[in-house]
């Protein structure tokens, strides 16, 4: 088995035993399981990879029907400033009233470097019952216990419930995609020289999109006419998980 198991093409035990048959018919030959182990035994077989486990999609609907239910937050796609350095805008919305509560600059798309983003829109508008993202980094994992990170732990731990597209289905967040497009077109091209221009561009955008621009969702209505700040006020204090003996 060996011998022939070394001759090219390396096939397997099934088309091996075919093989040894047609040479030696009068052998009883092991089953395609013996000749299997016997193979892996001396190193002759190559484990496969193990597949990495992969969402399954739920095709959830997120339409929320007043303010403050779902938020929804995305990273618009990197790109250069005049100054050659990348920035990452981080974009943080009301999925209702379409109301842009931040737009910013980052370097890295860390949880750390999230997290003081989030905390100033918080303690500013009040906080969602749900956070929308996608399954990217730093607000999803697919191959992590229900999609979980540090900073869609973080939520939990303020009362904030993380929830999800399904991956590859951007649609899922159309409100969101269809705002990142006008951003790209009004506060990239061209891109601001460096951090402190680039940002006044966003503040720009996101004064003129809350204020001024009519939307049609909203019966041609402003964003800041709609939306109404939420009463769920950020904690103080973070209280641990307490969990019965």
């Amino acid at each position: 088995m060996l011998a022939e198991r070394v001759k090219p093409p390396q096939w397997g035990a099934r088309k091996l035993l075919v093989l040894l048959q047609r040479s030696m018919p009068e052998v009883e030959l092991p089953c395609e399981s013996t000749v299997n182990n016997i193979l892996k035994k001396h190193g002759k077989v190559t484990p496969r990879k193990k597949n990495r486990r992969r969402i399954i999609n739920k095709y959830p609907v997120f339409d929320p029907q007043a303010p403050n239910l779902v938020w929804s937050a995305d990273f618009k796609g990197k790109f250069r400033m005049g100054n050659w350095e990348y920035c990452n805008p981080l974009t943080i919305a009301d999925s209702y009233s379409r109301y842009l509560f931040a737009i910013h600059g980052l370097e890295y798309c860390r949880a750390e470097d999230c997290k003081p983003i989030f905390e100033k829109v918080f303690r500013e508008h009040g906080m969602a019952e749900q956070m929308h993202t996608d399954n990217g980094p730093p607000f999803g994992s697919p191959i992590s216990l229900r999609r979980m990170t540090s900073l869609a732990v973080w939520f939990m731990d303020l009362g904030v419930t993380p929830v999800y597209s399904d991956p590859g289905q951007p649609q899922q967040n159309g409100r969101h995609e269809r705002m990142h497009k006008d951003l790209k077109a009004q506060a990239t091209r061209p891109p601001g020289r460096g951090w402190r221009s680039q940002q006044k561009k966003f503040e720009e955008f996101r004064k003129e999109y809350n204020e001024v621009r009519p939307h049609e969702a909203l019966v041609m209505k402003t964003p800041n006419e709609v939306h109404k700040e939420s009463k769920r006020e950020y904690p103080r204090r973070v209280e641990e998980w307490v969990y019965p003996a």
